[in-house]
């Protein structure tokens, strides 16, 4: 996360980070997270992380431009399975990274934040 983020955003990600998805209706938004509702225009939203080795490395997202309500279950797991298929995904190839470059002294790997969302449009 950069640092130069709101505090309200760090707050907001606390649960992504610790592996657990983010419900929202965007009447319970402050700060900066109710700025980017606003901007996309959303009304409710599920977030699910996506986890390399129990890191945060990005995440996925279902979200309702019409109305604010809970999601159900099917679009939970749109974004809940998604996220967990990548996250495992990725895994085993950073391992395999990791012991090709395992003599290497000065091996360092960046990973780019990566997030899709699914906007309901009917």
């Amino acid at each position: 996360m950069p640092a130069s983020q709101p505090p309200e955003v760090t707050e907001w990600q606390k649960p992504l980070q610790e592996g657990k998805p983010i419900e929202a209706l965007r009447r319970d938004t402050r700060g900066a997270a109710r700025e980017v509702f606003d901007m996309f225009r959303i009304e409710s939203i599920l977030q699910a992380p996506v986890l390399i080795d129990g890191k945060l490395l990005g995440q996925g997202s279902v979200d309702d431009c019409h109305a604010e309500r809970s999601l159900a279950l099917v679009e939970k797991e749109a974004a809940t399975v998604p996220a967990d298929m990548i996250g495992a995904a990725i895994t085993p190839k950073n391992h395999l990274e990791n012991l090709s470059n395992a003599s290497s002294i000065d091996f360092r790997q960046k990973r780019s934040r990566r997030a899709w969302s699914m906007s309901r449009t009917m």
